[in-house]
């Protein structure tokens, strides 16, 4: 007699829970073999518990406000939070875990804690705030991660991007999803919690979000392929059997990834210098003045009422050099260098005094670095001459730095350079010259 194939499990019934609190407009249910997601606001009456996951993201339980102070100019946080309907979904929850459900967190902003006072006003921190689990927040969110659990590779590569990450004991069953920079930012704690690290997609008019299904297909793909394997696997204490040469393996195997992980930071820490060549907007300042700062070890302080500048401060914390940073399809046009002019007198400084203008140029239409070495025309660097800035294009800013890392032009010789000259400083792999003055 043949025997019979053992029935196939039945789809794992998943709720995205509240996605209208991200301003996400949800798809229709998603069906597939092995899942059923389906999509429910804040104010549902359904309970957490009758299914067999959660999708729920950062922050939908709490509002959180930076207001800046009307006298003072001092900025202070405003916060509230729902606490009734947080501490339901809390006991929700936790019934869900008792009968061997999941919840995969997505975390996709910063964690607000305010020393501590408001560790436990969301439902990803609550059940994140643990003894000896600490987490942080990278000074600007990080758009690249590098995928450590190969499930979550297709979304990762597409949504992945991190704002916060873990410090973490090994007491805890941890499995890492992701790190970026070195740093855990992803992982799956336990059996039962999973947190991806995500940028969330756009919703465009507030009426629809094109990628919203892409988004949830390719992350709920990923969470379920790791709760199956999770099943599958064998269980704590029959693994705690070690043979020999398996404890010699696992031990050389710690130390290759922590090696690993050192030179994937490494990797990390140049890779996102690159991101210059890429922003634009308020993404493009942060990103330059990551650059400086990190790079070139010079303080930078931004200047709010104007979001675009930047001034470089001196050991005392003196400025010696201000900073216009923008981002341009085209090349550099001459309103760029008269802007920057412009804020400089609207910053309080001299026109005498040092300016640097960086541009960077051809966001679009640049497909290769070839392209992306677009000369600024004459005519603009002897404007620029003339009002006493210097321009940068950003592919010059990291070959200075490049020159820089590689001890051809030291720290001192930059900030001489940058606050003594006027034009454009045009910088190859091997050298710079200042046009339209003498080369180097």
């Amino acid at each position: 007699m043949t025997a019979q194939p053992p029935p196939e499990a039945e789809p794992l019934r998943i709720m995205a829970f509240a996605p209208e609190m991200k301003r996400i407009v949800a798809p229709k249910t998603l069906r597939k073999r092995n899942y059923e997601l389906s999509f429910h606001k804040f104010d549902t009456t359904e309970r957490l518990d009758h299914y067999d996951g959660i999708i729920v993201f950062q922050g939908v339980f709490e509002e959180i406000e930076f207001v800046r102070d009307r006298w003072m100019g001092n900025e202070h946080m405003k916060h509230r939070y729902a606490k009734n309907e947080l501490h339901r979904r809390i006991k929700e929850l936790n019934l869900l875990f008792e009968s061997g459900g999941f919840v995969c967190f997505v975390l996709c902003e910063p964690f607000y804690d305010e020393n501590g006072g408001l560790s436990e006003t969301d439902l990803v921190k609550y059940f994140l705030s643990l003894s000896d689990l600490h987490r942080y927040n990278f000074q600007n969110r990080v758009p690249q991660v590098r995928t450590v659990l190969s499930e979550f590779k297709p979304f990762l590569d597409v949504f992945g991007a991190a704002t916060s990450y873990f410090d973490i004991s090994s007491r805890y069953a941890v499995k890492p999803i992701a790190r970026a920079q070195g740093k855990l930012v992803g992982m799956i704690l336990g059996r039962h919690m999973i947190c991806v690290p995500a940028q969330l997609p756009d919703t465009t008019d507030g009426t629809k979000t094109p990628r919203a299904q892409e988004f949830f297909e390719a992350l709920t793909d990923a969470v379920v392929a790791v709760v199956k394997k999770q099943a599958a696997e064998i269980p704590e204490w029959a693994d705690a059997f070690k043979f020999e040469k398996e404890q010699t393996a696992i031990t050389r195997r710690g130390s290759l990834t922590q090696e690993l992980s050192e030179v994937n930071a490494e990797i990390d820490s140049f890779r996102t210098f690159k991101w210059i060549l890429l922003y634009a907007d308020n993404e493009l300042v942060d990103a330059v003045k990551d650059v400086i700062e990190r790079g070139f070890g010079f303080k930078v302080e931004a200047i709010d009422e104007l979001k675009e500048d930047l001034k470089l401060l001196d050991p005392a914390g003196k400025p010696f050099l201000f900073a216009e940073v923008k981002g341009t399809n085209a090349g550099v046009k001459r309103e760029h260098v008269n802007q920057a002019d412009s804020h400089r007198e609207r910053a309080g400084l001299p026109s005498t005094f040092p300016s640097l203008l960086i541009m960077n140029t051809a966001i679009k239409n640049a497909r290769s670095l070839a392209e992306k070495d677009e000369a600024v025309a004459s005519e603009q660097v002897e404007h620029a001459k003339r009002h006493n800035i210097l321009i940068m294009r950003t592919l010059d800013l990291l070959r200075l730095l490049s020159l820089h890392q590689r001890g051809v032009v030291t720290k001192d010789e930059v900030r001489r350079l940058l606050s003594t000259s006027a034009g454009w400083l045009k910088v190859t792999d091997d050298a710079y010259e200042v046009l339209p003055e003498e080369k180097r």
